[in-house]
């Protein structure tokens, strides 16, 4: 999915795609975070048999008329950067339109 990861938001669509990252980072870390601001969400992924720990960070910052809403996903193994970039990009895509998060492989 090539979709980006950060996008913009207009005033009046941003409690809605906040609570939308909110909720989701809330089930991603076990319901644990680090930092839950009204610009910054951080959860920690406790590890699991298939892959190690990840952080999600999801920044919001004040634009021209809305806001702009970041995605990060940081592995704690360097090599699983790769599925935590790809994992960015399908996150930032479900908090911006809502839509669930698309099946691996989906339409191909």
């Amino acid at each position: 999915m090539k979709w980006p990861t950060y996008f913009g938001v207009a005033v009046g669509e941003f409690d809605e795609v906040w609570q939308r990252a909110r909720s989701w980072a809330e089930n991603y870390g076990d319901g644990k975070f680090t930092v839950l601001t009204d610009s910054e969400i951080t959860a920690i992924k406790p590890p699991t048999k298939e892959s190690g720990s990840r952080t999600l960070r999801v920044t919001t910052s004040e634009t021209f008329g809305g806001y702009r809403i970041s995605v990060e996903v940081i592995p704690h193994r360097r090599e699983e950067k790769d599925a935590a970039i790809r994992a960015a990009h399908l996150l930032s895509y479900h908090i911006a339109t809502g839509n669930p998060i698309p099946v691996e492989n989906e339409g191909h």
